[in-house]
């Protein structure tokens, strides 16, 4: 059956249950229009709260070019909550488990896409491979509007600000915990409100241009969020660093930011640009965190020309 969420369906995606490298069930979306066939796989990797919903447009744009695989993260949506409890909630975790995908669906080398946490992910993946010796398993990475590690550290975009943000973080995600059912009704209710993607636009969150039911549907994942957990997991983001190892990630790196990113700054990026040894930075003007629904031709021009440079089709 196709994979319907919130309204917004993705014809002859289907889900699969595979075991992760510590035995958590992780719910997995599979789109395969080439049965047997030579084409490419790419790997899509969510942000902190999304599901495979956030990547409509994109699947529809490269199904013809690749097959396509997304996942739940670990505890939240479909996926199980990890065997090994809180400490399993780190960004290694989510790293392996994104190789373990990979693993189940039989996929010797393949192209990654993250978003967001999905950046960290997917750094975190790459070094992993690195270090076990299996580079040659990536082929491409995509990392759009996310940063290295240390997520809280450019919130703003000013140092100044990004400072005094990051220390209202544990005392914020403390208070989420301890107050979770309250925030999830919070949460279930807002979500669902008319007047959200307006407030977002007149706040500068998201441009007006941005794929409405798209953005709405993902929108509505965060009322089945499991709050304790998705807090756990961002204080895990604001821990993890990836920037001392980006120097040795040698796969061919697309770097897509959106210049008017408040959660991501393009300094960030850019500069991730520059330590990655076949880094290049593609910027979408006027783009915020959530630019890859706002100008989407724009973003499916820059990833086919990165992957066509790299020998596929697309």
């Amino acid at each position: 059956m196709p994979v319907v969420s919130h309204d917004v369906v993705i014809p002859g995606m289907v889900r699969r249950s595979v075991p992760s490298f510590d035995g958590t069930p992780l719910s997995v979306q599979v789109v395969d229009d080439h049965p047997g066939g030579a084409q490419p796989s790419l790997l899509l990797v969510n942000g902190l709260g999304a599901t495979v919903v956030a990547y409509r447009l994109l699947i529809e744009r490269f199904r013809p070019y690749f097959r396509i695989a997304c996942f739940d993260t670990r505890g939240l949506f479909a996926s199980g909550r990890p065997v090994g409890g809180a400490p399993a909630l780190a960004v290694s975790a989510h790293a392996k488990d994104a190789v373990a995908v990979a693993d189940a669906l039989g996929w010797r080398r393949f192209h990654a896409l993250g978003w967001s946490m999905g950046v960290q992910v997917l750094l975190e993946a790459a070094r992993i491979l690195e270090d076990g010796g299996q580079r040659e398993r990536l082929a491409t990475l995509t990392l759009h509007n996310g940063v290295a590690g240390r997520a809280f550290d450019g919130l703003g975009g000013h140092p100044v600000v990004a400072r005094a943000l990051a220390s209202l973080v544990p005392p914020l995600l403390s208070g989420m915990k301890a107050a979770d059912g309250v925030v999830a009704a919070l949460t279930a209710r807002l979500v669902h409100r008319s007047w959200l993607v307006p407030l977002f636009v007149r706040a500068g969150l998201v441009r007006d241009s941005i794929d409405r039911p798209t953005f709405r549907a993902a929108a509505a994942g965060f009322a089945a969020l499991d709050v304790d957990t998705f807090a756990t997991i961002l204080g895990h983001l604001g821990a993890h660093d990836a920037w001392p190892a980006l120097p040795r990630i040698g796969v061919p790196t697309l770097i897509v930011a959106g210049s008017h990113d408040r959660m991501t700054p393009l300094l960030a990026m850019e500069r991730m640009a520059r330590a990655l040894p076949r880094g290049e930075l593609a910027v979408l003007q006027s783009g915020t965190h959530y630019a890859a629904l706002e100008q989407p031709a724009q973003f499916h021009d820059a990833l086919a020309r990165f992957w066509q440079a790299q020998g596929v089709t697309a």
